[in-house]
Order: structure tokens, then C-alpha cells, then sequence
């Protein structure tokens, strides 16, 4: 693993363990934020135009071809609104070299695959008791693919909007307990 990544893994690890609660004594709004990472595994179908492939990667098979990930949350709340942003962005990359020999020829081809995602998050909220807050949130997905081999190129990028409606229901830690148990 190089220096840069070894670098970039460490900052992050670091900063996964901090988080920030900034509360502002003048006002009743309350901040929160962090910084995050991705360790995930990816399973299910991957395409391009008409080739799809079966994946089935751990977090370890990731790591491996991990360039670069970094994740944001940010909160803003009072007692009636809450205002929540989340940012997140990974890229990974795959170099290969294939030999196939036919009739003593032997072929070799190069390749290479970049995948970068950006996935973001926009949320209001409206508390409509102590107990119950109705969150609207929309989430923005975007990937782009390129795939190389030898000396041609493929490019492809795909975008996409979910939106999520919630109703959230804050219990107390006693309530909590009482359900757990």
C-alpha cells in the first residue's frame, strides 16, 4: 500500500473517532457534525451495456483497490426544525493484465476499471410532539465507470433521486430499555 493511502486511512480513522457537538448557548438550535468513512462489501450484478458479472467483494477485497473515500453529516436542530446534510464519496480502482495464448500466440491484454460514487443526502424535519418528528429527505446518487482495456475506453455515469418520507419516533431511554428487554 503506498503512502498516500496509508496517510489517508490513518487522518480518516482519526477522524471517525471524533465527532463534534457544538451547541450554541444564545439560541436553542443545536450542531452536529462528523466525518466518516466507507468499509463495505459490494454484492449483486455489475454491467456494461450488455456484459454483467456477478460480484460478490469483501470490505478486505476493497481496501485493496480503495483510492480514496470520505463521508460528512452534518445537523442543525431546535425544538421544531432539523435541518440534516450528509455527503459521501468513494472511489475505487482495478488494474489488470490478461495473457491467453492460441496456436502458440500468446495475447496479452491491459485493462483497467475506476468506479467513483457520490451519494448525498438533504433532510428537513418537523417535530410535531416531543415524541414524534416527520422527516422529508432526498437522496442523490451518482456513479461513473470507466473501463479501459488497452486502448479503448469506456465511459459511462449514471444518476439517480430517491426521496424518503419518515415518521421518527423518539423514546425515552427507559422506553427504549422496556422494548429491548
Amino acid at each position: 500500500m503506498n503512502t498516500f493511502k496509508q496517510k489517508t486511512i490513518i487522518i480518516i480513522f482519526f477522524f471517525l473517532l471524533i465527532s463534534t457537538n457544538i451547541v450554541n448557548a444564545q439560541s436553542d438550535w443545536e450542531y452536529n457534525a462528523a466525518i466518516y468513512g466507507w468499509a463495505a462489501g459490494i454484492d449483486g450484478t455489475v454491467g456494461v451495456a450488455v456484459l454483467e458479472q456477478q460480484v460478490d467483494a469483501t470490505p478486505s477485497d476493497l481496501l485493496k483497490h480503495l483510492q480514496f473515500t470520505m463521508g460528512g453529516h452534518f445537523e442543525a436542530r431546535d425544538p421544531v426544525v432539523s435541518l440534516i446534510l450528509d455527503v459521501f464519496y468513494m472511489g475505487l480502482n482495478q488494474e489488470t493484465q490478461v495473457e491467453k495464448t492460441i496456436r502458440n500466440t500468446t495475447i496479452t491484454k491491459t485493462g483497467s476499471l475506476d468506479l467513483k460514487e457520490w451519494v448525498v443526502e438533504g433532510t428537513i424535519g418537523y417535530r410535531i410532539s416531543k415524541k414524534f418528528e416527520m422527516l422529508l429527505s432526498n437522496r442523490f446518487y451518482q456513479m461513473d465507470v470507466d473501463i479501459s482495456i488497452d486502448d479503448s475506453d469506456i465511459a459511462k455515469q449514471k444518476k439517480w433521486l430517491v426521496p424518503v418520507h419518515l415518521l421518527v419516533v423518539h423514546l425515552a431511554a427507559a422506553a427504549v430499555q422496556a422494548l429491548v428487554h
